[in-house]
This record gives C-alpha cells, structure tokens and sequence, in this order.
C-alpha cells in the first residue's frame, strides 16, 4: 500500500516562518479560532447539560488543530488551482509535499474531515467527541480534502509546543513567485536538506482546461539520491 501523500499551502510573506518550518521538519498547530471557517468548532448542542457543553468548550480550548490537504487519487503534484489561490498568497507563495511521522507526534491524532451538512452532535465530553468536532466541516469544504492532526493538551501544558513533525519530500514554488527570491531560497533548500526535491510550478500551454492553460511542474532541484 503506498503511503499517503500531503501538501501545505504556505504564504512566504512571513519569510521567518517558511524557514523555521523548513530547518525543523514541522508545522503549526492552530487553536480553532486561528482557522478560517467562522463554524469550527460548532457543534450540535441538544441534549447536552451545561456542565457537559462547559467541558467541550474547555477542551476545545485546549486543542492544537494542524490542516493539511491530501493528495488525491491520480495527483502528480500540487496541481489545484483554487488552492494556490486561496492559501499560497495568489500563487506567489510554496507547497510543502510530505508524509506523516511518528516522532515527536504521540500525542496528535489523524483524523480526515467529514464533510456533512449536519453539525456534529457529542454525546459527551470525551476526547472523542472534540476528535469528532474538530473533523467535520460542511461540504462547502470539500474541494480541501482536508486531514487534520489534532492535539488535545492537558490542563496546565496549553504552552507545550505547537508545532505537528513531518517527514518533507518535496517544495513547489508557485506560479507567480518571485525569481529572485525563489532562487535565494532554493539555495537554502539545498544547503539545510539536499534530499528534498524542489520545483517551480508552470503553466502548461499543450494541456488545457477549456481554453485556459493548466499547471505544470519544473524540476529545479532533484533529491541527492535521484
């Protein structure tokens, strides 16, 4: 069975960020309120005392959130392009190509998103049930095909790191990056970590999607033992 495959859309705006990330092999872990859809964390509240639905809130509280989108069936490469868009600044920024890890991460949980126009409904306040939360979004989402690791801190070790280790297999700039600075980067690439391959994302005039070009990947950088 292959393993499975995912990308991180990342603005290189915060330039500190991406080489942090790059020098350490991970990435952050958000609270639910750090992340874009206005309902995470909602959930059904029917049926549930207040002590439970007080106990959901402070776990949720607690909780680290690292998203990530897998590769989809068939998918070479970082191909999507709503998600350059959305996510790598307007295809200015990266996408980080790796696989998940055990090291480090014990305490995280994978979990793939549930994509439901019904709010998940507890029936407690187990770690379960904020597993079960925090891994439902309304199909509005779906195109994401969105995992999640997930981390449910104890009481009092909320400032542990955040930070969720991965395995890098590769970094894609995008479409409308900077050469200048892509190529300053692809140097510090190469220096911290010569197995990682890197590439520049293309239009690809021979394959269209109707009358537009398509994406298509260039190899920059090969890794040290292709």
């Amino acid at each position: 069975m292959n393993e499975q495959v995912y990308y991180k859309f990342i603005s290189l705006e915060k330039l500190e960020r991406f080489l942090d990330y790059l020098a350490h092999n991970y990435l952050y872990g958000a609270t639910p309120r750090e992340l874009n859809d206005p309902f995470e964390g909602r959930f059904n509240l029917k049926d549930l005392s207040k002590e439970t639905k007080n106990n959901i809130y402070e776990k949720l509280y607690r909780t680290r959130i690292c998203s990530m989108l897998k590769r989809g069936e068939g998918q070479d490469f970082p191909n999507d392009f709503l998600m350059w868009s959305h996510y790598a600044n307007s295809h200015k920024g990266c996408c980080f190509e790796f696989t998940l890890t055990g090291r480090y991460n014990t305490e995280w949980k994978i979990k793939d998103i549930v994509y439901d126009r019904r709010m998940p409904a507890p029936k407690d306040d187990s770690n379960s049930s904020i597993y079960e939360i925090l891994s439902h979004k309304t199909p509005k989402w779906k195109m994401e095909n969105e995992a999640r690791a997930i981390r449910i801190y104890k009481k009092g070790k909320e400032s542990n790191s955040h930070f969720y280790h991965i395995k890098l297999r590769a970094i894609y700039f995008g479409l409308s990056a900077e050469s200048k600075n892509r190529d300053v980067l692809v140097q510090i690439i190469k220096a911290l970590n010569p197995d990682i391959s890197i590439y520049q994302i293309k239009r690809n005039i021979e394959k269209r999607d109707g009358n537009y070009p398509s994406l298509k990947k260039e190899c920059l950088h090969p890794k040290s033992n292709d």
